[in-house]
């Protein structure tokens, strides 16, 4: 992200994530900020959420839990754990054991204006039509064959918001979808995408990521656009790396018992 018009929207979007401005928790390099939980999207979340940016990272946590989890990165960070390891898994299975009960990243985070969109081949991706009664069936029919993880994992959303889907022998493999996520002022679009088993390595994610981000530029020039998914997903981030998007934070989300 060239621009400083990009950046303050950026940090507009995670101060609203975090619930907290960003110039807080925009600490020295080696240090970390402990919060609990401010934002809506994360009040309910009884767990621990990371995330890192610019070399700089910020932890939410429930607030009956914000000193116990201090003093489990405190002891981790002792032992010679650099912060830098707040966004991988196995530092939050060493800092709270069996307290953790499932470790969703680190995830990959990256971002995308129209300068910097690199479209691909997006042949045979279309918008979906939700009202439709043969795309509901074929969208029922995709979902049943998805991988449950895959899904979770996709952060993709279907009301109001438009879906790209791509067919193959007259069934979907592949879905994307880009629902806007507004915080405060900041509103980004952030696409999700799930590919089938069967279909991945043909890019068939690559044409309906390409197809949706082409179609919310064309709509909207100046709205920024934002890429999650794990960073274990290589397929998935090579899609991200290919049209453009620049990697700018991770983050890491641990559900507790």
């Amino acid at each position: 992200m060239e621009s400083e018009y990009n950046w303050d929207i950026i940090r507009a979007w995670v101060n609203g994530k975090l619930g907290m401005q960003f110039d807080q928790w925009n600490t020295p390099a080696g240090e970390y900020s402990l919060i609990w939980h401010l934002s809506d999207e994360l009040e309910d979340y009884y767990g621990v959420y990371v995330w890192r940016m610019l070399e700089h990272t910020c932890i939410s946590v429930p607030r009956n839990l914000w000193k116990e989890t201090g003093a489990a990165i405190d002891r981790q960070l002792a032992a010679g754990r650099p912060v830098s390891a707040l966004t991988e898994a196995e530092f939050w299975r060493a800092a709270l054991g069996e307290r953790a009960q499932r470790i969703i990243g680190p995830a990959y985070q990256g971002f995308l204006d129209e300068y910097h969109f690199r479209p691909a081949n997006s042949q045979g991706a279309r918008k979906l039509n939700l009202d439709d009664a043969d795309d509901e069936a074929a969208l029922r029919a995709f979902l049943a064959a998805c991988p449950p993880d895959d899904w979770e994992a996709s952060a993709i959303l279907f009301k109001h918001q438009s879906v790209m889907g791509l067919e193959r022998n007259g069934a979907l493999v592949a879905v994307a979808s880009a629902p806007a996520r507004r915080y405060h002022a900041a509103e980004i679009y952030s696409v999700g995408v799930v590919t089938l088993p069967a279909a991945r390595g043909t890019g068939a994610g690559l044409a309906v990521v390409s197809a949706l981000t082409e179609r919310i530029i064309t709509s909207y020039p100046s709205m920024l656009l934002h890429y999650q998914t794990l960073r274990a997903n290589l397929p998935s981030v090579a899609i991200a790396q290919r049209l453009g998007f620049e990697e700018l934070a991770t983050s890491l989300a641990v559900r507790l018992r």
